[in-house]
């Protein structure tokens, strides 16, 4: 497990850490590279390359997608051993609220779930 990892993978390897927060999270990291399927080819052969998600322009390299291609968070949520508090917007049009409620459901308490109504991808509205 590399740093790249989500934090809901890595938060076992910090045992000073007593509670997570997820903030618009996957459920299962693949889902973000639908967002630039069209560009996968380019990582895999170039190394990097400039997507777009959400909008905003982003590096990706071919290492981030190895990681993800071998994450299953679940598990690490379902033993997680750790207090949770998963927010999420329910009109989030990148990540849908259905990962948030997976990973919700998933854990064990303590967990507590904020709804970020109103509030994009990215939390990028002043309000």
């Amino acid at each position: 497990m590399t740093l790249r990892s989500p934090i809901l993978a890595a938060a076992a390897q910090v045992p000073e850490a007593k509670a997570v927060v997820t903030i618009a999270a996957p459920s299962d990291p693949v889902h973000v590279t639908h967002s630039f399927k069209d560009r996968i080819e380019d990582i895999r052969k170039d190394g990097e390359a400039e997507v777009s998600l959400a909008g905003r322009p982003f590096r990706i390299k071919r290492a981030f997608l190895d990681d993800i291609a071998e994450s299953n968070l679940m598990p690490h949520v379902a033993k997680l051993h750790k207090a949770l508090l998963v927010m999420h917007s329910p009109t989030d049009d990148t990540v849908g609220i259905d990962n948030a409620t997976k990973i919700f459901v998933t854990a064990k308490h303590p967990k507590s779930f904020v709804s970020l109504a109103g509030a994009d991808h990215l939390l990028s509205g002043k309000g």
